[in-house]
């Protein structure tokens, strides 16, 4: 889990931003190597201390809320210094959005480059052993997910502070684990919006199967 914080330019608009994201991280190397790349990826929240608002800070059309979601990659080249300490230079991506449950909603993208300093207590961990014999199951799964979320109507810069419609999600699908890190799956995945069902109505813009018009395959 890494904690991120963020001076972004301007208190007055986009204040500061501090980041909570769980993240996974792929390395090439093995316990002989000095030089190695990782690669990171991660998703989780921030929390923005500046966001739109109509009266107090009108210009900031990039975030419409305190909390979004922040997704995050990185590729970084690290350098062993000692046994127990690296350095890491590298890139990262940052995408900050509320995914429209709340406008405005541009979205803040940071890209960023980035030196660093890793401490490892017990050493550089072992590269995953490939000549141990895995057991992985290959029967063929039925799955199920549902899901449930809200939105505000409108793009992303226009219409702010009109109501949250209820968004609903249906995912079914088969699954057969191909390699220890690779599943197939295919599938239906559908996704209903309350709003585009109201649009469709009020405005008159199909006069048979609103329902699923209103539902994104």
């Amino acid at each position: 889990v890494a904690l991120f914080y963020g001076y972004l330019g301007d208190d007055n608009v986009m204040g500061r931003n501090i980041s909570v994201l769980p993240n996974l991280s792929f390395t090439t190397h093995n316990q002989h190597q000095v030089i190695w790349l990782q690669t990171r990826f991660g998703m989780g929240f921030s929390y923005f201390t500046k966001h739109y608002n109509a009266l107090d800070n009108p210009t900031n059309l990039v975030i419409g809320s305190s909390i979004t979601n922040v997704t995050f990659c990185s590729f970084d080249v690290c350098r062993m210094l000692t046994k127990h300490w690296a350095i890491n230079l590298g890139a990262a991506f940052f995408h900050c959005s509320n995914g429209h449950y709340q406008l405005p909603n541009l979205g803040a993208n940071m890209p960023t480059l980035s030196l660093g300093i890793s401490y490892m207590p017990n050493g550089r961990p072992e590269k995953f052993n490939h000549n141990e014999p895995q057991k992985v199951s290959r029967k063929y799964l039925f799955n199920l997910n549902l899901g449930y979320g809200r939105h505000e109507f409108g793009n992303a810069t226009k219409a702010t502070g009109g109501p949250k419609y209820p968004v609903g999600q249906v995912a079914i699908y088969a699954s057969r684990r191909w390699r220890n890190c690779c599943n197939f799956h295919i599938g239906l995945f559908a996704t209903y919006y309350a709003d585009y069902y109201d649009y469709i109505v009020s405005e008159e813009v199909f006069s048979r199967d609103q329902h699923l018009n209103a539902t994104i395959f």
